[in-house]
């Protein structure tokens, strides 16, 4: 050989060495179990049949393991049984159903297509996702279209500026085109990358990095600020665009039809999240529109509109690029009846919103866009949007079907469900299957009729809206310029809802879960939500006999052994088999904080102490805000003798909040008797100014200022 082509040979073995090596590395780390699956299906094998599961850690490569949320459970079979119409709903949290997936729109559409067609089975797979977007969606598609589908329903958009590669976003990196980003996720397809990046993450706590916070919610998100020309967004429609054509292609080619929809959001009752300073103003200009604006509110809040709209035109004169002025315009206009008046300002207000929540017409026109190009090719659409104006007031979509910005009530995820399901029933017309299936000929089910298929009763309905009013009192929505106005119709709302506990209300209660039960026996939402109506109704065993049954349906069901083991660790022949079920959970789903605290909880009332506090250290690893694992850690160093250290643990949780009254409470508790008598009188009235009637501290404080006075005399 020549010595050029030596160097050549020596170079290309090299590399071979190189990949070889690699290859073995990863085999090894596979058959060691190191590592985790990156698809968004695993198969698995339940009774004698191969199913496709969920991939609980499927956000792994996408985020931090602590962040990443889990998809909904679902267990579809493999080989896909006659009579049988397999739909797949891609999207976000909307299309996913927050705040309870039982009764969103994917349930709904499956209720209301085997009403209409009861001799064929409807699989309606939920796929979609909280905090995801089409960076994230599209991988999803391209395996939905190889597990058998007769249909992809798409409902997304929200989260393209704040999910993953997003210009808003918290979850790592925001150019989605960043070369090592994207480097990044192709070696985490690996276990080898999986490994170098988990000993990356390690070295990084090690050298004092921060580790990533647990999931928060949009709270997390507080000042990532998108202004509405801020350049990077003609990357995200782009991006967007891109996506969703990569999703048309890869269901094309599969002979796979798609239903989408407009995407729809409040603009009436949901004020803008955060709006731009007035820094650029000189300081009289400043004062003289923060003047007209406050004036403006206040004239609005005594129900004066004409003279609010007067104000806050003045301000407007000053700088109208503020998201919070043009939703007051727009409210004051509304209240004085101009309607078609009012619509612009309420839009302007969502564009000028610096927390980039809800969609921008940018993203429908993509939409219809790509629809109007491939409307032919097996492509169907629902204008949602227009739907929605067209039942709203002046066009103007509000919480009549909107629980935030835009996730649905349940007439909001009726209305999309109706629409997507006529677009089904269209194109089972098209491709001739229609007359074998032997349609109904009776209307569409009606709402309400839906609502109790799916077992939605009067007590389901106030845990919803519940679990919204606390939600929506904290940040961003919190900071919402008209957040008073709706907590007040949300308390009524509770008050309207609340029932009173009879033999007769019960029994009403339980008819309707029957009912549900038995028209759809696999259906394991029905049967979780009664579970949770019999807890709370003083039935904890049958809510136990109720979550066994769902993991006969979804042996892999975590939240259903979550509850298993909070309501049998309470019995103390049964808490041994609490933590069974504890420690399952935790294996199927490691990062949920709330599963560690519970632990901990069922290995104290087992005295095992020092397990206990492992428990909650690792709760508050995954998420350091978690202030009562804390209280609940200070309480397992104090049976283990660690008084100090315990002491310790709770000054950290009221760094956290120093509102909380467990927190004040085992302070004073924990004092060494007869010393820091101020510390106890402190941490006790700290207490009795959070909560004045509680009746431990009053007592408490009571009989240590009659101690000190003995001392005194």
């Amino acid at each position: 050989m020549s010595p050029s082509r030596r160097r050549w040979f020596k170079g290309v073995a090299a590399l071979l060495s190189v990949v070889f090596g690699m290859g073995i590395l990863e085999l090894c780390l596979r058959m060691a179990g190191v590592g985790y699956p990156t698809t968004f299906f695993v198969k698995t094998r339940h009774e004698g049949e191969d199913y496709w599961m969920e991939n609980p850690g499927f956000l792994y490569r996408f985020m931090p393991k602590a962040q990443a949320r889990s998809p909904r459970p679902v267990m579809v079979p493999v080989a896909k049984k006659d009579h049988t119409i397999r739909i797949f709903v891609l999207g976000e949290s909307a299309a996913m159903g927050d705040p309870e997936p039982a009764f969103g729109m994917p349930e709904i559409l499956r209720v209301l297509l085997e009403s209409r067609y009861p001799q064929t089975r409807f699989e309606v797979v939920n796929t979609a996702l909280t905090a995801i977007n089409s960076h994230l969606i599209h991988h999803i598609a391209a395996e939905c279209v190889q597990k058998e589908a007769d249909f992809l329903v798409l409902y997304m958009g929200n989260n393209e500026v704040t999910g993953p590669m997003g210009p808003g976003t918290v979850f790592g990196d925001t150019r989605s085109d960043s070369w090592m980003l994207q480097l990044g996720l192709q070696l985490k397809k690996y276990h080898l990358g999986q490994a170098m990046d988990a000993l990356r993450e390690k070295l990084s706590r090690n050298l004092g990095g921060e580790s990533p916070k647990g999931w928060g919610g949009i709270a997390m998100f507080e000042g990532r600020h998108v202004p509405m020309d801020d350049p990077r967004l003609i990357r995200v429609h782009a991006s967007f665009e891109h996506h969703l054509e990569t999703i048309l292609n890869s269901a094309q080619k599969q002979g796979v039809p798609i239903v989408m929809s407009s995407l729809a959001c409040n603009l009436k009752d949901s004020a803008p999240f955060a709006s731009s300073s007035l820094n650029h103003l000189e300081e009289s200009r400043r004062q003289s529109w923060q003047d007209a604006y406050d004036q403006g509110i206040a004239l609005l809040e005594a129900s004066l509109a004409a003279d609010a709209l007067g104000a806050f035109q003045t301000a407007e004169s000053i700088d109208a690029n503020h998201a919070d002025l043009q939703f007051s315009l727009g409210t004051s206009l509304l209240a004085l009846g101009e309607t078609a008046e009012a619509q612009p300002y309420f839009k302007h207000a969502r564009d000028l919103d610096f927390l980039r929540f809800r969609p921008s017409d940018e993203l429908n026109d993509i939409i219809k866009r790509s629809f109007d190009e491939n409307q032919s090719q097996g492509v169907y659409f629902f204008d949602l949007e227009k739907s929605m104006e067209a039942m709203s007031e002046g066009g103007l979509p509000g919480d009549v079907f909107f629980w935030d910005h835009v996730h649905f009530k349940f007439q909001g995820n009726y209305l999309l469900a109706r629409g997507f399901a006529e677009q089904i029933a269209a194109g089972l017309d098209e491709s001739g299957r229609l007359s074998s299936l032997n349609a109904s000929e009776a209307d569409w089910l009606g709402a309400e009729t839906c609502a109790s298929k799916l077992g939605l009763t009067r007590w389901g309905q106030y845990q919803m809206v519940e679990a919204m009013l606390n939600r929506l009192n904290q940040f961003p929505f919190s900071r919402q310029s008209n957040r008073p106005v709706l907590n007040t119709k949300m308390l009524k709302e509770l008050e309207f809802l609340k029932l009173d506990v009879t033999p007769e209300v019960l029994k009403s209660m339980m008819d309707i879960y029957a009912r549900a039960i038995e028209g759809a026996p696999h259906n394991w939402m029905v049967l979780d939500q009664y579970a949770r109506f019999l807890k709370d109704s003083g039935e904890p065993m049958q809510a136990v006999d109720h979550w066994k049954k769902i993991l006969e349906i979804v042996p892999h069901h975590v939240m259903a052994r979550f509850e298993l083991g909070r309501l049998l660790s309470r019995d103390p022949e049964k808490v041994a088999e609490a933590e069974t079920y504890l420690r399952e959970a935790i294996d199927l789903r490691p990062y949920i904080p709330e599963i560690h605290m519970e632990l901990g909880l069922c290995l104290g009332r087992q005295n095992k102490a020092e397990e206990a506090l492992s428990a909650f250290s690792r709760a508050v690893e995954i998420q350091p805000n978690a202030i009562q694992a804390h209280i609940n850690w200070a309480s397992a160093l104090r049976l283990l003798g660690r008084n100090q250290e315990a002491i310790e643990r709770l000054e950290q949780a009221l760094t956290i909040s120093t509102n909380s009254v467990a927190a004040h409470l085992k302070m004073a508790r924990f004092q060494t008797p007869g010393k820091n008598w101020e510390k106890v009188i402190f941490h006790l009235q700290e207490v009795l100014r959070l909560d004045p009637d509680h009746k431990e501290a009053t007592d408490a404080l009571s009989k240590v200022q009659t101690l000190l006075l003995q001392e005194s005399n």
